[in-house]
């Protein structure tokens, strides 16, 4: 009342949501327009003319995308209608989730605990892991107003991956996820999982290097609001204390006899170690504890970078690989790879790689005449067949003509002892020795000395891809 009469009605909401409105008790063949305005007095969208049934108009519902006071107003319907009797209007304000704002970067919501938080990112415990380390999130939100983005913000110790789905969605309702770095670069594109029974299937995300993320959610195309809250569940899996060592010049500093906890996360990652020796001799390898979805491979590269051979490819029996060796030809720096086969298996489940090395004897390098061991005649040394392919070569000293006789003993089984002796000028005394072996002791071998001067004995397997770690023992002597 009177006719052109215009109704306002103040209402408050202390979040970005939705703000309802419906009247009754209306005439029959009355009708009400409606419109929101916000504490400027800007209209929040256009006249709105629901329908009316029974005296009771619709419910109308506006999308606030701030906090503070609106006012609902009312007006007949084109101004055509005046009556005295009462109406009634029923005003319901939904405010969105507690954690709103978080509508973009700057106001993504940490949902990392607080105690935990407070430590801040760069916070450490004694053992040198992060404070903030692999665990489960969860957070409840909504999406309110229609259009909503939510921003999470995770932080990640290491590279590695980080998992979410969302659960207590509404029948039809799809929510789009992205990650996005620090930076506010998106980690991928938008994915649509698949909900079943209100649950997303899980997403997954690698990140290839510490610091903070993102996760935003929205309904798939702003199609769909709800107040209903949904349940995100966030895992963050940080690869192994040891990340980043993906390459030589990152690689772990290790003991060349030793166990080193590691695991491979995210997909694609290489973990290497290295290794420092002093002297030739057998390098071993082999990994246990390995998750059932890894296809591991193993190569070993010198301190250039060049690779001895190829990449070997590992089958697991009970999660652990066949050792595999390989003979390291000199003393220095030694670099052990190790890698998914696809590139794709990602899994944060500690495992453990276990080199071992075997050094050659005390006396290498002495494979040929110019770093030669000296032996007193009557007097055994003590040398093995390490690493693969490895020659001995000795020298005695030898004051005029007489017999060289060389003896063999500690033949380890496996060991195919050949040696040839040199005269001083270096040429060959006659030819290759293969003598025959009988519990352990090999045939002595003479030859006649012609000359003073020095002698060489050259010491090898009869196969030159044999290793022989087990010391034999030979004794020269002179008559």
């Amino acid at each position: 009342m009177p006719k052109g009469d215009h109704d306002g009605y103040r209402v408050a909401i202390d979040r970005a949501g939705v703000i309802t409105a419906r009247v009754s008790g209306l005439v029959d063949g009355n009708q009400l327009d409606f419109l929101l305005r916000d504490a400027s007095g800007s209209s929040v969208g256009v006249w709105i003319s629901p329908a009316t049934t029974n005296g009771k108009s619709e419910a109308i519902t506006w999308d606030v995308r701030a906090p503070g006071e609106y006012t609902v107003g009312l007006r007949a319907r084109g101004n055509t209608w005046r009556s005295d009797k009462p109406y009634r209007i029923f005003v319901e304000t939904v405010p969105g989730d507690i954690h709103e704002p978080n509508g973009d970067l700057g106001s993504a919501t940490w949902i990392a605990p607080p105690s935990k938080r407070s430590a801040g990112p760069a916070a450490s415990t004694e053992s040198g892991q992060a404070v903030l380390d692999s665990r489960v999130l969860n957070v409840e939100g909504t999406i309110l107003p229609k259009g909503d983005t939510d921003h999470y913000r995770v932080f990640m110790a290491r590279k590695g991956t980080i998992a979410a789905d969302v659960s207590g969605l509404e029948g039809g309702q799809v929510m789009s996820l992205i990650l996005r770095d620090g930076s506010g670069s998106s980690v991928g594109v938008w994915l649509y999982p698949t909900v079943t029974n209100g649950t997303t299937e899980r997403v997954t995300w690698n990140v290839a290097a510490p610091g903070e993320y993102v996760i935003v959610l929205a309904a798939k195309g702003s199609e769909w609001r709800s107040s209903k809250p949904y349940k995100l569940h966030v895992e963050t899996l940080p690869g192994d204390v040891h990340e980043p060592n993906e390459g030589i010049g990152e690689a772990l500093p290790s003991d060349p006899t030793s166990v080193v906890n590691l695991s491979l996360t995210p997909a694609g990652d290489t973990d290497v170690l290295r290794i420092q020796t002093y002297g030739p001799g057998v390098l071993t390898v082999h990994a246990s504890g390995l998750p059932k979805d890894v296809q591991p491979q193993l190569l070993v590269r010198g301190s250039s970078g060049r690779s001895l051979g190829v990449w070997r490819n590992c089958d697991l029996r009970d999660g652990a690989t066949e050792p595999q060796t390989w003979d390291l030809p000199a003393a220095g720096t030694w670099f052990v790879v190790l890698s998914d086969r696809g590139h794709d298996a990602r899994d944060p489940s500690l495992f453990q790689v276990h080199t071992n090395f075997e050094q050659a004897d005390a006396f290498e390098p002495n494979p040929d005449l110019g770093t030669a061991i000296r032996v007193a005649s009557g007097a055994g040394v003590e040398s093995t067949i390490l690493p693969a392919g490895d020659r001995d070569f000795f020298y005695v000293d030898v004051a005029g003509e007489g017999t060289l006789e060389v003896a063999l003993t500690q033949v380890a089984s496996g060991f195919h002892p050949s040696f040839l002796v040199r005269d001083p000028s270096g040429r060959s005394i006659g030819v290759w020795q293969n003598p025959t072996v009988s519990n352990g002791v090999a045939e002595p071998y003479e030859v006649a000395t012609k000359v003073p001067g020095r002698y060489y004995i050259e010491i090898a397997d009869q196969d030159a891809s044999v290793r022989v770690s087990e010391p034999y023992r030979m004794t020269v002597r002179l008559r």
